[in-house]
């Protein structure tokens, strides 16, 4: 049974609505991919649902979409009060 097309470009649109906010790759994979609050398992509930999602080009954008997010803030977030990712202090 093919996965209907509305959900995937729901979940796509709000995955970038929430990298656009993101204060790292790590905030985003989460909302993404949560087991119980992430958007996959919101919008894809059943086991067979997310099986069939992650063969999609829709996943293969939200992957696209952490590395740019990873490019744009870095693969380490960056502790408060620090120019390096180190905190001052340390």
């Amino acid at each position: 049974m093919q996965l209907h097309q509305e959900p995937r470009k729901r979940l796509l649109a709000e995955a970038k609505r929430i990298a656009r906010q993101v204060d790292s790759w790590i905030t985003l994979s989460n909302a993404l991919s949560d087991p119980i609050g992430g958007l996959i398992a919101i919008h894809f509930p059943e086991a067979r649902q997310r099986e069939e999602f992650l063969c999609s080009a829709e996943y293969e954008e939200l992957n696209q979409l952490l590395l740019r997010t990873i490019e744009r803030k870095g693969l380490y977030p960056r502790a408060a009060n620090s120019t390096n990712g180190v905190a001052e202090g340390k």
